[in-house]
């Protein structure tokens, strides 16, 4: 897999899943935004440890230098 996510971007998504994290564990979001919230968090995670976002590829965005100079 192509990894298209730098440093600050990786630190950026975790950062904003742990506020999601925070937000699920203190109840401050129920019904349908406790799903969206939960999907959000869950996708966040998983694309910064893998370090490539799906949604990166077909725009042709990177914001991993060792990608963009290969």
């Amino acid at each position: 897999m192509i990894r298209n996510i730098g440093p600050a971007d990786r630190t950026v998504r975790l950062l904003l899943a742990v506020v999601g994290l925070v937000m699920l564990v203190t109840g401050s979001v129920s019904g349908v935004w406790f799903t969206v919230v939960t999907i959000v968090t869950a996708l966040l995670v998983i694309t910064a440890l893998v370090r490539t976002c799906p949604v990166y590829i077909p725009l042709g965005l990177s914001t991993d230098k060792v990608t963009k100079e290969s």
